[in-house]
Formats: structure tokens, C-alpha cells, sequence
């Protein structure tokens, strides 16, 4: 719902719905952000779809970057370091692995717009993760 919608709902103001949305997300942020979510190549294996194991018995995990729009920011050289060629738009971007059986197993923080896919993939720290043999 939107901000508007919930303080009319509760009777607050909408700056109050803002400032408990935002420390419940730093909230869960902290206690969840802190719980180890990276399978084990068992796990992975033992978890694994049949298809997946017939033709890509190696994968340990989908990778895919993906961009969530936010605001021009009032500084230009902000502004440029948000901006993305690809969504023609300010946006952050995240890197997120899947295991093959659609478990999320790595989230990334969020890094500017114009970062490419391959430098967030060596920034985020997930190459530290993958084993040898890993695909």
C-alpha cells in the first residue's frame, strides 16, 4: 500500500508510516542480513532438479544483476553514477544467486546504476564463494 493509504488507514501522519517502515527494515535487515544463506555444493547437489542434474550436474548457482529505480539525485555526480544506459534511468543495482532449486542463497548490497554486471559480480564477494569445479 501506499504510504498515503496506511497513515489515512491508522490515523498517523505520513512521515510516522515512513519512519517505522524504515527501522523495521533496518531491523530485519540486521537480523536477517546476518543469517549464512550460501549452500553447501551438497546441499546444492542433493537439492537439485533432475533436469538440472542431467545436462548441468555442475551449477552451484544463477547469478543475475538486476536494477531497482530510485530518484535522480540532486548532485549531478550522483546523478551520473546512478544513471543507467541499459534502463535509460537513475537506478541502484544488486546481484542475486539462485541454487538450482530456486532457493535465493546470495544477495548482494546495492552498488550504483553505472556499474557494469561484471564489476558488481567481482566487487559483491560471491566469486569467493564458488569452488573449483563450480559452474
Amino acid at each position: 500500500m501506499k504510504e498515503k493509504v496506511i497513515a489515512d488507514i491508522f490515523g498517523i501522519s505520513i512521515t510516522t508510516v515512513s519512519r517505522v517502515i524504515i527501522t523495521w527494515a533496518n531491523y530485519l535487515f540486521l537480523v536477517l542480513g546476518s543469517e549464512p544463506i550460501w549452500m553447501t555444493r551438497e546441499r546444492v547437489q542433493a537439492t537439485m532438479p533432475s533436469k538440472f542434474a542431467q545436462y548441468c550436474p555442475n551449477v552451484r548457482v544463477i547469478l543475475d544483476c538486476t536494477e531497482i529505480r530510485c530518484e535522480a539525485p540532486s548532485s549531478l555526480t550522483l546523478q551520473s553514477e546512478t544513471f543507467s544506459n541499459y534502463k535509460n534511468t537513475n537506478t541502484f543495482k544488486g546481484l542475486i544467486g539462485i541454487a538450482p532449486c530456486g532457493d535465493i542463497t546470495f544477495i548482494s548490497k546495492l552498488y550504483t546504476g553505472s556499474l557494469s554486471d561484471r564489476e558488481i559480480t567481482q566487487q559483491s564477494g560471491i566469486l569467493h564463494l564458488l569452488q573449483p569445479g563450480d559452474a
